[in-house]
């Protein structure tokens, strides 16, 4: 990896469904920490943490102090990645960002949070921020966090799921363990963003012929073979929380990177470098495979013709 030199890496699994990791978190914990003392003892320099993994370890707080190893967690080009593909289907599906409406399930997360910074940063105008009732308290910072990056902003709290029916855009990225969009919650030309690991998009949603469902967190890294199969649609397609981790061992990478939470200057960072490695956006895929030219279209017919 740059300038032509290898690093090696492996790929370990904690072996539980997410529903088992969210139900027995204790189990989960412990076996997240014995994984990372295995990665420790097999002379791995640096984890990188996915899906539920960082949550579930706090993002990473409940680990850096009982293991003598660098972590990441992934949050920050995650986070770019999110908000590049609905800057690029804004551009392709000829949507204006001072008019649309931005869901973000998942809202008081790294990812959802972070997302709405840099959606906030780049103009967008109406953000809906979706989250568990409990957790309400944590918008007030980053309510004020937004309107410095953009004063007229307009901005809506909701902890239900069903308020996400005017929204154009959602994005989500919740670690629960089921999917939480239900096609009767999305309006007609919707644009889902899910970064969810498991998704949170339903079954039913992708029986609907005018919303559109885009993966979020897939990237395209040249050359860089995993040799594991995450069922993405290129033997070269990575998941970001992942391609952060190929970034920082590009540059000999030796200590923390995100731990908890991502900064917006981390975001810009690890997209630039990402870029100087020729790392961009996947084309559009979901679990259903990769979605057409003909399929952006017709959901451009569609939003444009309500």
């Amino acid at each position: 990896m740059g300038g032509g030199n290898s690093t090696n890496g492996c790929v370990l699994s904690i072996p539980l469904t997410a529903r088992q990791m969210m139900e027995n978190r204790t189990v989960a914990s412990k076996k997240i920490l014995d994984a990372t003392i295995f990665a420790k003892n097999i002379g791995v320099k640096i984890i990188g943490l996915g899906a539920l993994t960082s949550s579930l370890s706090k993002g990473g707080l409940d680990l850096i102090d009982k293991v003598d190893i660098n972590i990441t967690t992934g949050h920050a080009y995650t986070a770019y990645n999110v908000t590049k593909n609905i800057f690029e289907l804004c551009r392709i599906l000829d949507l204006d960002k001072t008019k649309i409406t931005v869901a973000i399930v998942g809202a008081a997360g790294s990812i959802g949070s972070t997302s709405a910074r840099v959606l906030a940063r780049a103009g967008y105008q109406n953000l809906l921020l979706v989250d568990l009732e409990r957790k309400r308290h944590f918008f007030e910072k980053l309510e004020s966090e937004l309107r410095n990056f953009n004063s007229g902003i307009n901005i809506k709290f909701s902890h239900q799921i069903k308020d996400i029916i005017n929204a154009d855009v959602v994005i989500t990225a919740t670690n629960a363990p089921e999917a939480l969009v239900e096609a009767g919650d999305l309006k007609v030309g919707a644009i889902v963003v899910d970064d969810a690991q498991p998704s949170d998009i339903s079954e039913n949603v992708f029986e609907r012929e005018d919303v559109l469902v885009v993966s979020a967190g897939v990237v395209h890294t040249p050359n860089i073979e995993t040799h594991f199969n995450f069922g993405l649609a290129d033997k070269f397609d990575n998941f970001c929380c992942l391609a952060e981790l190929l970034i920082l061992a590009s540059h000999k990478w030796d200590k923390h990177y995100i731990i908890d939470r991502a900064t917006l200057e981390s975001v810009d960072e690890i997209a630039e470098w990402g870029e100087a490695l020729g790392f961009h956006l996947a084309k559009f895929q979901n679990p259903r495979g990769l979605i057409s030219t003909e399929k952006l279209s017709e959901i451009k017919r569609i939003i444009h013709q309500k």
